[in-house]
């Protein structure tokens, strides 16, 4: 299950976005995604896996980049 919130009467669905400019792939929030919702492929940090991804937003705060964000 998603981390829901309540906005205005109505339930939201949090989900992650990755700014790959200030991504340098370091692999901190690979490393601390207790899901493993996030994987490296082709050189690239990827939501490869939103269906496991609990919108916790560790891998949000991990980030010394500030290159991920929780959206909705």
């Amino acid at each position: 299950m998603r981390y829901l919130y309540l906005e205005r009467g109505r339930l939201r669905e949090l989900t992650i976005q990755i700014d790959y400019e200030r991504c340098v792939v370091c692999g901190v929030c690979m490393d601390n995604c207790a899901f493993d919702a996030l994987e490296l492929v082709e050189g690239v940090i990827i939501w490869a896996h939103p269906e496991l991804c609990e919108s916790c937003g560790i891998c949000s705060m991990v980030c010394e980049n500030e290159a991920i964000t929780m959206t909705d």
